[in-house]
């Protein structure tokens, strides 16, 4: 099983960070056109990219402000059962450091693609909160 880690430095505060990783009207501005999500423990978020690429994940922990975790449950097979955690650490009061895990992931094939396309996706998050008003 492969893993991916990534950081990143985002000029914002960690309230701002995490309403860009649990709101579903926020989601769709920088990771899936289409998002049904509500951050509570235990909900089931759902993402779609189109007709043929779509997730759902659990929802396993979330800690307001430092810690968001989802279990895939379905879609990709490739990804069920994977965990991505993203946990954020401020650097200062207008800054955070956010770090971002997938683990469990079963094609070790496609680890570089995916590693490049949530390199991607955290960069359009840093951009989004960056520049949110």
């Amino acid at each position: 099983m492969s893993t991916i880690n990534l950081q990143k430095t985002i000029n914002n505060d960690a309230e701002t960070i995490f309403r860009f990783l649990t709101d579903q009207d926020l989601l769709m501005l920088w990771y899936a056109p289409q998002v049904i999500a509500f951050p509570l423990e235990g909900t089931v978020a759902a993402f779609a990219f189109g007709s043929d690429i779509n997730f759902k994940m659990r929802i396993s922990e979330l800690i307001e402000f430092e810690k968001l975790k989802w279990v895939c449950v379905d879609g990709n097979v490739d990804w069920l059962d994977s965990i991505v955690t993203f946990t954020l650490k401020a650097v200062d009061p207008n800054k955070c450091r956010l770090t971002f895990r997938q683990s469990k992931l079963q094609n070790e094939e496609k680890l570089d693609q995916w590693k490049v396309s949530w390199g991607n996706y955290l960069e359009a998050l840093k951009e989004k909160c960056e520049n949110f008003k």
